[in-house]
């Protein structure tokens, strides 16, 4: 729970509560006293006044749905979405868990440019994540996250800058998907507990520390 965690944050200080991490931006905004709305639809008209009243250059959207030619018309510099997969494959809902589902070897994240059809917009950065044998839905969606943090601030950066080069989507490679049905992630379950199988011994490791640095 969000709320719970960012009041033991508070109540057991950092000395006690070791996590350092936010498990949303909720918490964040809590945490700094940043102001934030709460709004019933971002498409309606409080929602249109309000972002006006802001007069941004630019909007980032995060875990959006659809978003409408009214919000879409009001920063000048357009909005910016960050998308778990290697758009134009995978657009849609639940990316990671398809990109796993087929057996991709590589999945990755896309920061790009929204229109009304939300994943079909130009893309300014795309980077590549490898997929691990060991790896499922939260872990990729874990590793994605972080790259895309930082994939969203140079992508910021570059418009701020003027230094950007949109690269217009392929529609002919989209692959898109609903979400899973339950038997789809059964399925899902029992392939990856296929790829991890525990080996008959415990792996043994060697460490080889080059330099003591930070060795110990």
């Amino acid at each position: 729970d969000i709320k719970t965690h960012y009041l033991l944050r508070k109540i057991l200080t950092s000395r006690i509560f070791r996590s350092k991490k936010y498990l949303s931006v909720e918490e964040l905004v809590l945490d700094k006293k940043i102001p934030f709305f709460v709004v019933v639809d971002h498409n309606n008209k409080k929602s249109e006044d309000l972002i006006r009243r802001f007069n941004p250059d630019l909007l980032v959207l995060t875990n959006t749905r659809l978003i409408k030619q009214n919000i879409l018309s009001i920063p000048g510099t357009g909005c910016l979405n960050l998308h778990g997969s290697l758009l134009p494959k995978y657009a849609g809902l639940d990316s990671n868990f398809w990109v796993l589902f087929n057996k991709e070897n590589q999945s990755g994240v896309t920061v790009h440019f929204v229109n009304e059809k939300l994943d079909a917009g130009d893309i300014l950065i795309q980077k590549k994540i490898t997929i691990w044998p060991r790896d499922n839905q939260k872990t990729l969606y874990r590793r994605g996250l972080e790259l895309g943090r930082e994939m969203m601030v140079e992508a910021v950066t570059q418009l701020e800058q003027n230094q950007v080069h949109p690269i217009q989507q392929d529609i002919g490679l989209a692959t898109k998907f609903s979400w899973p049905t339950k038997v789809e992630r059964r399925l899902l379950r029992s392939k990856l507990r296929e790829k991890v199988k525990s080996p008959s011994r415990p792996l043994r490791v060697l460490h080889i520390i080059t330099r003591l640095v930070k060795g110990g």
